[in-house]
């Protein structure tokens, strides 16, 4: 019996599929569910998400939110998603893959300035670019 698979975020339902698996980036570590797992509730931090489907595993990037799960359906909520499988051109790819290029060089060249005490809001806001651009990548294949 497969899983019931559903992402979404404030604006809209971005994915409804019947799936045999699904890994994603909890903020304790990578977590995984196959069908008849126990309920769960899980927060995440951005990441890349994995999911199979008919033997095909699909990739795409989450940012922070939640997981919850029981009898068999998960249900992800999350603020932004990436899904690569959507770009159409490889231009569009390789447009997607600089962009998160640059967006991590961007996040880690500013951690790595800091010299002095920094605010928990500074380190947070900085932390979670950089996961997020990584994600990206990583969904990209990088």
């Amino acid at each position: 019996m497969p899983l019931t698979l559903e992402i979404v975020t404030p604006t809209r339902l971005v994915l409804r599929k019947q799936v045999d698996s699904f890994t994603g980036p909890g903020k304790l570590g990578e977590f995984g569910i196959l069908p008849a797992h126990r309920p769960l509730l899980a927060a995440l931090r951005a990441g890349l998400a994995r999911y199979s489907e008919d033997g095909k595993e699909h990739r795409l990037a989450i940012g922070p939110g939640f997981a919850e799960l029981d009898n068999d359906r998960i249900i992800v909520l999350t603020d932004e998603v990436f899904e690569p499988e959507r770009l159409e051109s490889p231009e569009e790819r390789d447009e997607a893959r600089r962009n998160a290029a640059d967006d991590r060089d961007k996040a880690d060249a500013a951690v790595r300035s800091w010299t002095g005490p920094v605010t928990a809001d500074e380190f947070e806001e900085n932390v979670l670019a950089l996961e997020w651009a990584r994600a990206r990548l990583a969904a990209l294949g990088e």
